[in-house]
């Protein structure tokens, strides 16, 4: 791939997790970016404060979210260490990304909804059934 231009950046796994809420984190990772370049994109899980830090630093920034990950009830990710992290049915990742797509909403472990918005959506390669 040499010679392709990079065009967004993505904190990933474990660090945006992290990210999420801290804000140390976060504003290192968008000053990081717009010091190598204000013209990347910043993906960011929806509704973090990852994005926010981006915004304010001046970057475009895209909002995720996880067709096969679980969600908390507060609007952020289930860590991948436990065995209901991720969503190992195709078909139930795929209902999950139509509802959301049709409502903004997003389920949750308990089957509550979280309202969130997102110009990107993740189903992680390394799935069953990617």
């Amino acid at each position: 791939m040499a010679g392709v231009p990079v065009t967004y950046v993505k904190a990933h796994g474990a660090l945006a997790n992290l990210a999420a809420d801290n804000h140390n984190v976060t504003d290192a990772i968008a000053r990081a970016n717009r010091a190598v370049s204000p013209n990347l994109v910043m993906l960011a899980i929806s509704g973090t404060d990852l994005a926010a830090a981006g915004t304010a630093a001046g970057l475009q920034v895209f909002s995720e979210v996880f067709a096969d990950s679980t969600y908390l009830t507060n609007g952020r990710l289930v860590p991948r260490s436990p065995p209901d992290a991720m969503i190992h049915s195709t078909d139930t990742s795929a209902k999950r990304l139509v509802e959301f797509l049709a409502t903004g909403q997003m389920p949750t472990l308990n089957s509550l909804a979280n309202d969130l918005a997102a110009q990107f959506t993740c189903v992680h390669s390394d799935s069953e059934g990617a």
